[in-house]
């Protein structure tokens, strides 16, 4: 075009078939003016599919030709040949991208076995992503968990079946121990120190004591 000194007959124009912009490396034309479905890009690493071409993903990275099918900036991580890969596990759900570690609740009690993990995108029923159980035996340990004896420690893993807030002072390995002596007995928690009060007048004798978590057989006060 010898008339238009800002065109040049030697621009390079790429096909763009799928419409998002950039275009095929491999598919070109060198002329004045932009043929039809050209564009002056030839980044694009897919030109059959719109949701594919550099900086399609933006939170993996503002620049590498990525695919995002369900437009959360993540790119899919299982991407067609030739399209650099993101971290977007599930391309077809915005609200799920990464993978996380799940760990199995077999308990239910909202706190996971630190030992029985998936790296996944979607865990299956049964996972939480607390990994702080201390016992997590199927159906006999809901009752243990971080913070169930707030009594005794408000984030310690404590056993506190009777729901008195003080932890089992003889639980299983593993365990933090509380001070509960009778933890089937809402009652009875911590040991308290009884006097044998033989004339049962209320006092008792200073000389003759035990430790006990509930009243002793007899006359103890």
């Amino acid at each position: 075009n010898d008339l238009d000194a800002t065109v040049s007959p030697e621009s390079v124009w790429y096909a763009d078939t799928d419409g998002d912009g950039f275009g095929d490396p491999a598919t070109s034309q060198t002329t004045c003016n932009a043929p039809g479905g050209h564009v002056p890009d030839g980044t694009d690493c897919d030109d059959t599919s719109s949701v594919t071409f550099p900086g399609a993903a933006p939170n993996d990275s503002a620049a590498a030709c990525m695919k995002d099918a369900d437009g959360d900036d993540w790119g899919d991580d299982t991407p067609p040949a030739g399209v650099t890969p993101g971290s977007d596990c599930n391309d077809v759900n915005a609200q799920i991208h990464q993978r996380a570690m799940w760990f199995e609740d077999a308990d239910g009690d909202g706190f996971g076995n630190p030992q029985a993990n998936l790296l996944i995108c979607t865990p299956p029923e049964g996972y939480v992503l607390d990994d702080t159980d201390c016992d997590d035996s199927a159906g006999s340990a809901a009752d243990t968990f971080p913070g169930a004896a707030p009594n005794d420690d408000a984030a310690a893993c404590m056993k506190d079946v009777d729901g008195d807030d003080y932890g089992d002072d003889t639980p299983p390995a593993g365990v933090t121990a509380g001070t509960d002596c009778d933890d089937t007995d809402p009652e009875a928690n911590a040991e308290t120190m009884w006097y044998r009060d033989q004339d049962q007048d209320g006092f008792g004798d200073p000389g003759e004591s035990q430790l006990s978590c509930s009243q002793p057989a007899g006359n103890w006060v």
